[in-house]
């Protein structure tokens, strides 16, 4: 059985399995990870991650992590992967974070993964099934300045089969208000803050996060490996 088929009927995961549509591209939610409770949306679309940064009361001049469910996704997002990176994946037992160079930004920064399936089915000469598509990039806002953006790729029963059926790389910042503590369970958000979203997974699927924020590592373009979070 595929690990997305386990997906549970809550509305974030009915959501996430839906269509993609520019509706659906722009809606938050807040949802258990391997690490601590975070604040998602469509990492492709810039109306979505600009709504996370007004509601967090967060700088414009942080990036974001992004969640993918396989490394196979992160090649969809960046120039060229390091080879260590695979490596470093592989070998990690941990959450782990990889900042990339060479991020791609969307160019369909409005309407976020959703639009390329849009665009292909306006001009499919025959009717078809809907597919989706791989997104060829990230909302700006997702990137920082130099170019780079944090990956990681999730091996948290619930959120990988979350990212599967969504098809596309989901933001993920805490899930709190800039300056307060990261949520390390759904009892320990601000209840503000859940009022705010569309969406709120269900805590039951809480379990076998680690309750705590990940490692996180830079790989330069010479190769260089920096620990910026141990």
């Amino acid at each position: 059985m595929e690990v997305s088929s386990s997906i549970p009927p809550t509305p974030f995961g009915a959501w996430a399995a839906t269509p993609p549509t520019a509706e659906r591209s722009t809606k938050l939610s807040l949802y258990p990870t391997d690490t601590v409770w975070g604040l998602g949306c469509d990492a492709a679309n810039s109306r979505a991650v600009n709504k996370i940064i007004q509601l967090k009361g967060r700088s414009q001049s942080q990036s974001f992590i992004v969640l993918v469910h396989s490394v196979e996704q992160i090649e969809r997002y960046i120039t060229q992967v390091p080879e260590i990176a695979y490596a470093l994946i592989e070998a990690s037992n941990a959450p782990l974070t990889i900042v990339y160079p060479g991020a791609h930004t969307s160019t369909q920064q409005e309407e976020g993964f959703a639009s390329k399936t849009v665009v292909q089915e306006t001009v499919a000469s025959k009717s078809v099934a809907s597919k989706t598509v791989v997104p060829d990039g990230l909302a700006p806002e997702v990137i920082a300045p130099d170019g780079t953006v944090a990956i990681r790729v999730v091996r948290h029963l619930f959120c990988s089969a979350l990212l599967q059926k969504f098809g596309g790389a989901i933001v993920s910042t805490s899930a709190n208000f800039t300056g307060c503590p990261a949520p390390a369970t759904y009892s320990t958000i601000d209840p503000e803050l859940i009022g705010l979203v569309d969406y709120c997974v269900d805590p039951l699927f809480e379990a076998s996060a680690t309750g705590k924020p990940s490692a996180i590592i830079k790989l330069e373009v010479n190769g260089e490996v920096k620990i910026l979070r141990a």
